[in-house]
Parts: C-alpha cells; structure tokens; sequence
C-alpha cells in the first residue's frame, strides 16, 4: 500500500480524486459504468481512469488491485 500513497502524492487534485472514487467502485464491486477489459494470459482486467490503469484480479467476489500505472507503452509488461 504504500507505492498506492507515494504516488497518490504526486499526483494533482482531479487525478487523485478519479482514482479514489475508481478505488471505491472497485473495492464495493460496483463496476457498472467503468471502461474495465480483461487482459490476455491470466485473471487480470484493467480499469481505465484517465491516463492511469489500475490493474487487478478477480477472485470470487473481490478485486485485488496489483498495480496503478501511468499509461505509457511499458504499461502492461511485466504483469504477473
């Protein structure tokens, strides 16, 4: 949690504020709305916020989130 804080300092108000409610909706498993995508070779999705993915998993009825990235080619690799 604590790569979630460190960046969620750098960020600016409006970004900071997009991802918390994403967070929120994500964590409630309220994901109607949300431009979600399954991602190809595993239980991975991404939620699109903006420029930032958030990354996370699927499992039963929770979402476990891996990474919140900036979007940019590297996005994806490296992924579990």
């Amino acid at each position: 949690m604590d790569k979630i804080k460190k960046l969620f300092k750098k960020l600016s108000t409006t970004d900071r504020v997009a991802l918390a409610e994403a967070l929120e909706l994500l964590a409630v498993n309220n994901l109607e709305g949300l431009d979600i995508k399954k991602l190809a070779g595993g239980n991975l999705w991404r939620l699109r916020v903006g420029n930032f993915r958030i990354i996370f998993k699927r499992h039963n009825a929770e979402n476990i989130v891996y990474e919140i990235r900036r979007r940019d080619e590297n996005t994806y690799k490296g992924l579990v």
